[in-house]
């Protein structure tokens, strides 16, 4: 599965990477598991859930455009898995998280947040 992400500090160009779909559905299939059957009021109470799953695929890729691509990817498979009536059904939920995942693991993005909070 081809992704073309943002360079990192420079947006106005862009590369691709390979990821392996199989991983990529098999992590949202994961993601989307450990999120059922809950019924919190806000999407971030899912992190909990999340989180430490990306962070046991992540922790065997080195790269971090590789790991980038692959939370890209999984973002893409819970988009077409998610019931979007239904706030509370897995797919929906962990989409939420892995979407916020995604922008804080790019610097330009914690960088932006950081002058936001200190200048308004």
């Amino acid at each position: 599965m081809k992704i073309t992400m943002a360079r990192i500090g420079n947006p106005w160009m862009s590369d691709d990477y390979e990821v392996d779909e199989r991983l990529a559905q098999d992590i949202a299939d994961e993601v989307a598991a450990a999120c059922e059957g809950y019924d919190y009021s806000n999407s971030y109470n899912y992190n909990k859930h999340v989180e430490p799953v990306l962070q046991k695929h992540l922790s065997k890729i080195t790269d971090r455009n590789d790991q980038r691509a692959l939370v890209r990817a999984v973002e893409m498979k819970l988009n077409k898995m998610s019931d979007y009536h239904d706030f509370h059904q897995g797919a929906n939920a962990a989409r939420k998280c892995v979407q916020t995942f995604s922008a804080y693991q790019n610097p330009d993005f914690v960088a932006a947040k950081r002058y936001h909070a200190r200048h308004g």
